[in-house]
């Protein structure tokens, strides 16, 4: 049966038929192991199948938001260190000055 799954398309037909006939988002487990092989090797990963197939919004565009917080977040942090590192190496070469 998976066999006629070949391409994108019969994949995303797959998902919204099974969300049709189930009145619920489709689990991996509504589908054969070859079908849901094919649904992700296509697709993606379930929850960005499920996207593609209209059945859950695209939350894409929050996912890069998202992302790009946590990269500026991890910059930020990364800056605060080398300041508080430089500030630490200022204190020690003056302390060093003192004792000679």
């Amino acid at each position: 049966m998976a066999d006629r799954f070949t391409t994108r398309e019969d994949c995303i037909e797959m998902l919204q038929e099974a969300y049709k006939r189930l009145n619920r988002y489709p689990k991996k487990s509504d589908f054969t192991v070859e079908e849901v092989a094919a649904i992700k090797s296509f697709l993606g990963p379930w929850p960005r199948a499920l996207e593609a197939g209209g059945i859950l919004p695209d939350r894409s565009a929050e996912r890069e938001a998202e992302k790009k917080q946590k990269r500026i977040a991890a910059k930020r942090r990364q800056t605060q260190y080398k300041i508080e590192r430089q500030k630490n190496n200022r204190k020690d070469e003056t302390v060093n000055e003192d004792d000679k």
